[in-house]
């Protein structure tokens, strides 16, 4: 079967902080995935929540698979643009400023079913 994806775009979230949860759930069945987010108290844990269920229910209405086979196949969190149109400043060294930038992430989630190996093809065979 085909992989299913979700795609959230521009999350007002810093990918580097956002990288930290999603290694966590990096190749968890989507339940035990769906029970680490559930208790963490990250901020980015919220997000990457709703572009999971996202994932879920586009695999189960679109290509009709069971949600209890579904895994997480991959999970990728790309830099988004920096947010400058806050014009706010912060004052460095010697009086000199820098803006403040407001980092974005996109979250980029793929679900698939559970593949099963078949015993015995590579086993005790050379070749």
């Amino acid at each position: 079967m085909p992989d299913t994806k979700a795609i959230a775009r521009y999350m007002r979230l810093q990918p580097k902080k956002t990288r930290l949860m999603a290694n966590l759930i990096r190749g968890l069945s989507v339940n035990e995935a769906i029970d680490q987010l559930k208790y963490s108290k990250k901020k980015s844990a919220k997000f990457i929540m709703k572009t999971l269920l996202s994932a879920i229910a586009n695999a189960e209405n679109n290509d009709k698979m069971s949600r209890k086979d579904l895994m997480i196949k991959s999970i990728l969190i790309n830099p988004g643009p920096i947010l400058r149109n806050a014009k706010r400043m912060r004052i460095r060294a010697r009086y000199v400023t820098s803006r403040i930038r407001r980092r974005t992430s996109h979250i980029i989630i793929t679900v698939g079913e559970k593949e099963t190996a078949i015993m015995g093809d590579s086993i005790g065979t050379k070749g």
